[in-house]
Order: C-alpha cells, then structure tokens, then sequence
C-alpha cells in the first residue's frame, strides 16, 4: 500500500511546486514590464524636457509673434465701439493696422487663402520647428473662435443696444489681451501655453513633435 501512495506523493508534490513557479511568473514578468514601462516613460519625459528646453532663435520668435495678427485684424470688428469713444486707441491700434486690414479685408479670399496655407504649411509640417508650429495653430484656433460671435451677431438684431456694445469691446479686449500675451511670452522664448482652452486644444492638435 506504501508503494502505491508513494508515487502519488511524488506527483502532488511537484505538481505543487510547478503551481508555485507559475503563480510566482506573472509577478516576475509584470516585474519586468513595469521596469520597461519606467524606463520608456522616463526616456519620453526626458526627450519632451529637452525639446521644450530648447530656445528659439530670433526668426522664430518673429514669425511666432506675426501670427498672432491674422486673430488681432479679425477682432477689430468687436472694437468699433471703443474706437469711436475712445480716439486715441484707435491711433495706437487701427492706424498701423489700417494698410494690413485693407489687403486682409479687400482682396477676395486672401484671408481664408493665409489661413489655408498657414495651416498646410507650417502647422502640419514638422520640418518647421515646434515652437512656431504651436504659436500658429494657436493664432488659427483663436482666430476660428472668432467665427462663432460673429454668427450670432448676424442674428442679433433685436439685442438691445447696450449688451451688444459691452460683449463686442469685451471681446476685443479679450483677443488684444492674449495677442499682448503672446507676444511677451514669445519675445522672452516662451510657450504662451496658458490661454484657457485654447493651448490645450492647440497643443494637443499639433502633438508632441
């Protein structure tokens, strides 16, 4: 009777001893994976800090801060209010604005033609460094925002006088603001990435590269 328990001893102990390995396996492997997972992790963190840290050189910060005008020359049609109450602000903005608005505005399609080539042209090329890419896919979706007061406005005829006013300026004075923003960030070679909604929607269109 012993010698027929003994071979089934045999058998249970190293069917226990294989369980063992295998249930220790997965913790060995999920180890392993959670250390290349880190590692590849900490080598994507450390490529994007010596992307963003990177400086810009002075064409870049030029062409960045030019772009913001395509959003500023669209949003003086909010300012039509504040212009005639307050001349002197139109002489520091309208007046030097008044021969770009007159090619932006008069020529047929040339907006939406700078907008086109903007966007195919730099925004989705990556051979033009990040920095510009991010400014002016920037610059577009301020400038698309844009779009969405002015449809309003055409069915805004029976608005009272007064709101009209008051949410036009205000939002001339909103998109004066970030441009202001913008320009100072890219001057000093930083990303201008802390307008509400629209750095992250600008830089999550553009990607990581």
């Amino acid at each position: 009777m012993f010698s027929f328990i003994s071979p089934i001893c045999t058998a249970s102990s190293t069917s226990l001893r294989n369980t063992s390995f295998i249930s220790h396996q997965p913790t060995i492997l999920s180890n392993s994976n959670r250390k290349c997972a880190s590692f590849s992790n900490k080598s994507g963190s450390l490529s994007m800090q010596f992307r963003f840290n990177s400086s810009p050189d002075a064409l870049q910060r030029v062409v960045s801060c030019l772009v913001y005008v395509i959003p500023l020359l669209d949003s003086l049609t909010f300012g039509r209010y504040i212009f005639r109450k307050v001349p002197a602000l139109s002489d520091y903005v309208l007046s030097p604005l008044a021969p770009l608005l007159s090619v932006y505005r008069g020529v047929p399609f040339f907006a939406f033609g700078i907008f086109l080539a903007l966007y195919i042209l730099v925004v989705r090329n990556t051979n033009v460094p990040r920095f510009v890419r991010f400014n002016t896919q920037q610059a577009l979706t301020i400038d698309i925002a844009l779009i969405i007061p002015q449809l309003f406005a055409s069915f805004g005829a029976e608005v009272p006088y007064a709101i009209k006013e008051n949410l036009s300026t205000a939002l001339f004075y909103a998109v004066l603001i970030t441009c202001v923003y913008a320009w100072t960030a890219n001057i000093q070679g930083k990303y201008p990435d802390q307008i509400p909604v629209i750095s992250e929607s600008s830089d999550a269109s553009i990607g990581p590269f």
